[in-house]
């Protein structure tokens, strides 16, 4: 009997830990499991401080980068700004500031990164900062303790210069392990105090690294490379001893207040593939990029009290290598979802039936069960309509090994899973995923170890495959492919988060009112409104700005006239709107898709 009556109610009840509304929102028509993982994240949302905003307009993200072998031995000033270049398509594509740019560090969301190898500290450093410093050196020798506290040290500077209420962390893989330290160590007590808004890890090292923790690997890093601490402190053992045990789990309640998504590249070409010819030759094969172990990348469990308002963290698949990912546009698309976006998208697949399992049956032998593997592609449509971006969004498939094996004992048998599809953020506009399934049943293959016959026929048959179009609506979804059916489960969560409404907006001392648009996304036309007025009371002027922040559009406007903007002569993409009047400045942000 629970009534939820507006978002901006909802944001306060959150705000407040009334949560009630949220227990219900946009989950009438889902099933009790879902209600009572909220009624379990309630009650340890009532023993946290309140619930930071995830103001995305108020909030800066700080790229931790990743390993350099030689890294520890570097000389130079740490903890500095220093843009890193492969940053840019994203600050580009999300229409954020960034500090590569003049003045790009004195905005409240802007994008920033440093770098904290180094043997000198910058000039802001003070006495308490230094002292800081050496006791870390002093109890740990340095490696990633010394990183985290320098890259903490960073955000709370970019924190004081530009602004910000929050941060959001982008790292990448070895600076997952640095973004790891300073949440569970609670550094500069950023976590504790709130002020970490998001968390995306890019191919990160999580919980260690495969080949930093085989005997075998080590011995042969010992020989052919300078043995250093960063290294040895990605074992295993140093993990679950100095960090969590086991290493894989997230059990800390300051990552309860943090929005988290773990994004993983599975294509094992990087290096010649060596990474896969060592695990495969050793026995200890997982999904790899060439460099990380896709094992190693995310906690395989989140316990309740690390939960953010009841839900685990989202986690997608990208076919790159290691090196790669920085150039693939839809990782880039899903980057500006998840840090500037508040609307995520999980589709589950919960049934599957094979009507034909393609084993032999006229053998002496009894082939069953069947290992069947499950793959999928899938697109965003909308991504496509704004940035041109075709690649999916994220991919399991057999020839990465990403994606499990499941066995069925005959003909016509029904399995009930719990398979991720798709769990990521999208953007505001976001009606429907299109999504291509296909299923092979495997008779040979060394990554699965699975050797059922050998030189007869191909290793794999082909169970079919089918596309469909999701739409982005609560509910579940069947399909049917030539041998074999299922259902989908599509979730659709709106976070009570603000949505952005200007790359540039300025720091301000309190709430602005910002702009309306209906419809949003638009095509032809699209009526602006300030609050619950629908006509300007006064002289107003009108700027739109594209997504480079580059003035398309200029347009006055006499005082009881409606406001609305055409789109005229530009392409589809995201626009940002900026109303000049007597009443001061307001902001926000639309669609257009042409």
């Amino acid at each position: 009997n629970l009534v939820w009556e507006s978002q901006e109610t909802l944001k306060e009840q959150v705000h407040s830990h009334d949560l009630t509304g949220w227990l219900c929102y946009n989950h009438a028509e889902q099933n009790g499991r879902i209600l009572m993982k909220r009624v379990v994240a309630l009650c340890f949302l009532l023993a946290i401080p309140a619930l930071a905003t995830h103001d995305p307009n108020r909030t800066a993200t700080i790229f931790v980068h990743g390993f350099n072998p030689d890294g520890w031995s570097e000389v130079g000033v740490f903890g500095e700004d220093d843009w890193e270049d492969s940053m840019t398509p994203f600050a580009e594509l999300a229409g954020l500031p960034h500090i590569g740019q003049p003045g790009g560090i004195n905005f409240p969301n802007c994008v920033a990164s440093t770098h904290y190898y180094g043997d000198t500290p910058p000039d802001y450093y003070d006495a308490d900062d230094l002292a800081d410093l050496d006791a870390i050196n002093a109890q740990w020798g340095g490696g990633v303790p010394r990183y985290a506290l320098i890259v903490a040290k960073y955000a709370r500077r970019i924190l004081e210069i530009s602004g910000a209420e929050q941060i959001n962390f982008f790292s990448g893989s070895y600076g997952s392990f640095v973004t790891r330290w300073l949440i569970e160590k609670d550094v500069e007590g950023l976590a504790s105090e709130g002020k970490i808004a998001r968390w995306l890890s890019a191919e990160g090292v999580l919980s260690g690294h495969w080949a930093a923790s085989n005997d075998v690997m080590i011995f042969l890093w010992e020989e052919f490379s300078v043995p250093s601490l960063d290294v040895d402190q990605l074992h295993y053992d140093w993990v679950e001893t100095h960090l969590h045990s086991p290493r894989w789990q997230a059990d800390n309640p300051d990552y309860g207040n943090i929005l988290i998504s773990m994004m993983g590249s599975v294509n094992d070409s990087a290096n010649d593939g060596y990474m896969t010819d060592a695990m495969l030759l050793l026995g200890e094969f997982q999904p790899n990029d060439g460099v990380v172990g896709l094992y190693d990348s995310y906690f395989h469990e989140v316990l309740p009290a690390s939960q953010f308002l009841g839900l685990t963290p989202m986690q997608g698949y990208f076919d790159v290598d290691h090196y790669s990912l920085a150039d693939y546009p839809a990782a880039w698309a899903t980057v500006t979802s998840f840090l500037t976006g508040r609307k995520r998208a999980r589709v589950t697949l919960t049934r599957t039936q094979v009507e034909d399992m393609h084993e032999p049956d006229d053998w002496a032998w009894d082939f069953t069960p069947a290992e069947i593997v499950i793959q999928n592609r899938v697109w965003s449509p909308l991504a496509e309509d704004l940035w041109q971006i075709t690649d999916p969004l994220t991919e399991r498939h057999r020839e990465a090994a990403n994606s499990p094996i499941y066995e069925f004992g005959d003909h016509g048998s029904t399995l009930i899973l719990n398979h991720s599809i798709f769990d990521a953020m999208v953007e505001e506009g976001e009606t429907e995923l299109r999504v291509d399934l296909w299923a092979e049943e495997i008779d040979w293959d060394e990554k699965y170890d699975i050797f059922e016959i050998i030189g007869v026929g191909d290793p794999t048959d082909d169970l079919g495959g089918t596309s469909i179009t999701l739409p982005l609506v609560n509910g579940t979804y069947s399909f049917n492919a030539p041998d074999w059916n299922g259902d989908l489960l599509v979730e659709v969560f709106d976070y009570p988060f603000d949505l952005l409404e200007s790359p540039t907006a300025a720091p301000v001392s309190g709430l602005r009112e910002s702009l309306q648009f209906h419809p949003n996304p638009f095509r032809e036309e699209v009526l602006i409104s300030c609050g619950h007025r629908d006509r300007l009371t006064g002289p107003s002027a009108l700027e739109v700005f594209d997504a480079q922040g580059k003035r398309v559009h200029q347009e006055s406007f006499s005082s009881g006239e409606e406001l609305r903007w055409s789109g005229q002569g530009s392409p589809s993409g995201v626009y940002f709107l900026r109303l000049s009047d007597d009443q001061g400045v307001r902001r926000g942000r639309v669609v257009l898709l042409r």
